[in-house]
């Protein structure tokens, strides 16, 4: 696609307003904190778990979480 396909679409803003916006993102922080700890703490149950049923747990929440991630930051793009 083409820069101009992408302003039509309303993907790009026009060329007159790039720069002048502050880019801020709308994803929620705090949430994605939480999430971050929830994959933290599973990475460590996993390691911990040495292939034992902790480990599958952890796993469980890993997975959990990278769900979680990808709502919240979708989220924030819609």
């Amino acid at each position: 696609m083409t820069m101009e396909e992408l302003e039509e679409d309303g993907i790009l803003l026009p060329r007159d307003q790039w720069g002048k916006r502050e880019l801020k993102s709308r994803v929620a922080k705090v949430p994605l904190l939480v999430i971050a700890g929830a994959a933290l703490g599973s990475v460590g149950m996993m390691y911990l778990g040495n292939g034992r049923g902790l480990t599958w747990m952890g796993l469980g929440v890993f997975f959990a979480s990278l769900t979680a991630f990808t709502a919240v930051s979708l989220s924030g793009i819609r």
